[in-house]
């Protein structure tokens, strides 16, 4: 979704930073007290990608290396890091599967068998882990990727949401419009004019 270009101030200043803690880390457990703080990055950083002025991209790069740094902070705070538990690994699994999978129709029960886990469990662990309910999980997977091929492509929409997974095309406009404040159409418009 980000250009490497947003980073490489950071990466070049200090280029071990994200090989020495965060290649290999599938998680990192981020207390609520630091939660608000970068969830508040995360909305400054996809606020400034979305503007596109002139301070647009420095302001996204700012955003996107004060995100790395906090994250990098957290990772060196963790004296002892909790050990991944097997049922937090199979929810990793499973999120890895459901990323993999998006355009299919996958259902709640082929997620928790992926994972190896009772449905029921399953849907409690993967919000508990994840922060996201498995269908919350599933759409936003499928947004991004429709968001991406309505920039990088001339396919039609419905062949866009037909292949991002979503069997109804009226249905993916309302969620696409929920997501990002714009029907798709008016996405693809106002970002391929910029």
């Amino acid at each position: 979704m980000f250009d490497p270009c947003y980073i490489s101030t950071l990466t070049d200043a200090f280029p071990d930073l994200i090989k020495d803690n965060f290649l290999g880390t599938p998680c990192l457990h981020i207390s609520e007290l630091c939660h608000e703080e970068i969830m508040q990055t995360i909305n400054h950083l996809f606020q400034e990608f979305e503007q596109k002025d002139e301070f647009s991209t420095m302001l996204t790069s700012q955003s996107l290396c004060r995100l790395l740094v906090q994250l990098t902070r957290l990772k060196q705070e963790e004296h002892t890091p909790a050990p991944l538990t097997p049922q937090d690994e199979a929810i990793g699994k499973a999120a890895f599967f459901i990323s993999q999978s998006y355009w299919q129709s996958i259902t709640l029960e082929d997620a928790a068998r992926e994972a190896n886990l009772n449905p029921t469990y399953f849907s409690r662990k993967f919000k508990a882990v994840t922060g996201f309910g498995f269908k919350e999980y599933l759409t936003q997977i499928r947004i991004q990727k429709a968001s991406y091929e309505l920039l990088h492509t001339n396919d039609t929409i419905t062949e866009i949401a037909t292949r991002c997974g979503f069997e109804n095309s009226n249905y993916f406009g309302d969620l696409f419009y929920k997501v990002n404040g714009a029907s798709p159409r008016a996405y693809r418009k106002a970002r391929k004019l910029k």
